[in-house]
């Protein structure tokens, strides 16, 4: 998986999924489809979701430009945080005898292989911020909060007095 910033205001990132990565992510939007249908609210499916869901299988990458990384990524813990259910309920609907399909299996480790690429998308984004370079361990959160609830105002407040 490749990202990195587009300069694009309206979608600032762009994500190039390459090799297995095309397939975790067409399911991904192809189950959050299937969903928002069994749901009636298919009026909630949008353009992209379907472009995501059914890309061409001979494409070597799936580029997407994206507006949220968080967001974007929350589609691929979404999908893993569903494994469960969706393997139950393939086991309900499989005609055929249990050893004979591999759909439990593949299900399995696409939602495995999604919390990976979310992994992925999250630290990138990060990275792609900066937020990587903060060192929460220097801020005295405690003495902040005791100031404040004590009334005491930051020296930067005081900048009104004479």
């Amino acid at each position: 998986m490749q990202f990195e910033e587009t300069g694009n205001i309206s979608h600032p990132y762009k994500i190039v999924f390459e090799g297995e990565e095309i397939d975790v992510a067409k399911a991904v939007f192809r189950e959050e489809m299937f969903n928002q249908a069994r749901k009636g609210n298919v009026g909630s499916i949008s353009d992209y979701d379907v472009e995501m869901a059914s890309w061409d299988d001979l494409s070597e990458t799936l580029p997407t430009r994206i507006v949220s990384a968080g967001d974007f990524a929350q589609k691929f813990e979404d999908f893993h945080d569903a494994t469960d259910d969706a393997i139950v309920e393939i086991a309900h609907s499989a005609g055929a005898a249990p050893f004979l399909s591999d759909e439990i299996v593949l299900r399995r480790t696409m939602g495995r292989q999604a919390l990976e690429l979310a992994g992925k998308i999250r630290q990138e984004a990060t990275k792609q911020i900066g937020l990587d370079e903060v060192d929460i361990s220097e801020i005295d959160i405690d003495a902040g909060i005791s100031s404040l609830l004590n009334g005491e105002r930051s020296p930067e407040g005081d900048s009104d007095e004479a």
